[in-house]
């Protein structure tokens, strides 16, 4: 592979997570401008989720069959922020709405950029592309931050805006995958690539083990800013927080490929449920500011393991033929039904018990992930174990 196709894919990512960097760190602080309750704020949140968990194996059987990944991108990337501009015309009422088209081409755009990803460099080099996503974060949701505090929320869409023009040029740069369907090839069934992904307990393990972990941080990526509010805790030094972490995520997303071949996925996986439920107690012990900046340099080895180890085992579990649905299941999964467990719960939770119990509920269903994960690991090795004992004389 050319180094110039490698840089084009680095590219993409580095714009792209601008988006990121704008959205979903103050779309609650948005809507609580906005005047939404908690338990209302958790009930839009929910939608994104909720429609991901339907579209994302949708665009998944589509792209496998006609192999449209790239335009399947570009044209959901101009989509979302076309229809996220209705946030700032429309009343609140008509937020459900608006929140269910837009999710419906958000939430195809990682899955299915990260499996042309993998499909053109191999799941072990994915985050080498991967960090420079967390370095475009970092870079912009510190210098957000500013602008919020300065200019005030209210300018959330405009942000969202201008950063989705830069995630465009990232896109229009990343090279197309070569198609994978011959003329005379026979198109699959629809549903054939994810019954048998759904046959394999390994996958159906993966998809129940993340949910909790993933849940839990997405409670965090919710909520945080609202327990940030209500612990009094400076708005300027938001985005300089989230910087942190993003930037902790780029030795890890170097280093993952190393520590994945050397211990295997499903052993980094379970570190990182271990550090998220690290600490989301901490954070349940209501640390000052200056602490919160510092735990943040677990984000790396926490989300950034997680996502690094989890994209390797769903791959290992698929072919050629279920590749897309393979990415976009296990996304539907982290980013669809653990997003959609997380906002609704956490916004009750958050309203009812406060910021400090939602952090210990946080910490409880991380180490649910962790012991299940833990589990399945133990259980490979006595598997591993069983032949050799068994055709011993």
């Amino acid at each position: 592979m050319g180094i110039g196709r490698s840089r084009r894919i680095a590219l993409y990512y580095l714009l792209f997570y601008s988006t990121i960097a704008v959205w979903p760190p103050y779309f609650a602080l948005y809507l609580h401008f906005r005047g939404l309750s908690p338990e209302a704020i958790g009930w839009l949140l929910a939608v994104y989720p909720a429609i991901g968990l339907f579209a994302q194996p949708l665009w998944g059987m589509i792209n496998d069959r006609f192999h449209r990944e790239w335009i399947t991108v570009v044209v959901s990337i101009i989509m979302a922020p076309a229809i996220a501009w209705w946030y700032g015309q429309v009343d609140v009422v008509w937020y459900p709405v608006v929140a269910m088209a837009m999710a419906f081409f958000q939430t195809a755009i990682i899955p299915i950029a990260d499996s042309m990803t993998v499909q053109a460099l191999g799941p072990h080099r994915y985050g080498e592309a991967r960090l420079f996503g967390s370095l475009g974060y970092a870079l912009v949701v510190a210098a957000v931050g500013l602008l919020y505090h300065e200019y005030g929320i209210s300018r959330f869409i405009l942000f969202y805006l201008l950063a989705s023009m830069l995630a465009l040029v990232g896109a229009l740069q990343y090279p197309r995958p070569e198609s994978r369907l011959t003329a005379t090839a026979t198109r699959p069934p629809w549903f054939a690539g994810i019954g048998r992904l759904f046959a394999q307990p390994r996958f159906r393990l993966l998809l129940l083990f993340i949910l909790f972990i993933s849940a839990s941080q997405s409670i965090n990526g919710y909520f945080f800013v609202l327990y940030y509010r209500a612990g009094h805790h400076p708005l300027s030094w938001l985005g300089i927080l989230f910087a942190g972490g993003a930037l902790s995520e780029i030795p890890i997303f170097y280093l993952s490929g190393r520590l994945i071949r050397r211990f295997g996925p499903a052993r980094m996986l379970c570190l990182s449920g271990i550090i998220f439920a690290l600490r989301w107690s901490i954070v349940a012990l209501q640390p000052p500011t200056w602490g919160l900046v510092i735990l943040q340099t677990l984000h790396g080895p926490s989300f950034g393991l997680g996502l690094a180890s989890g994209i390797n085992l769903a791959a290992e579990v698929s072919h050629a033929g279920n590749r897309v649905a393979a990415q976009a299941l296990y996304s539907a999964t982290s980013m669809g039904m653990a997003p959609l467990m997380g906002s609704v719960a956490g916004g009750y939770l958050l309203g009812w018990a406060g910021p400090q119990n939602l952090y210990w509920f946080n910490t409880a269903i991380a180490l649910i992930g962790v012991l299940g994960i833990a589990f399945w690991v133990l259980r490979r090795e006595r598997n591993s174990r069983v032949p050799v004992a068994r055709h011993s004389p």
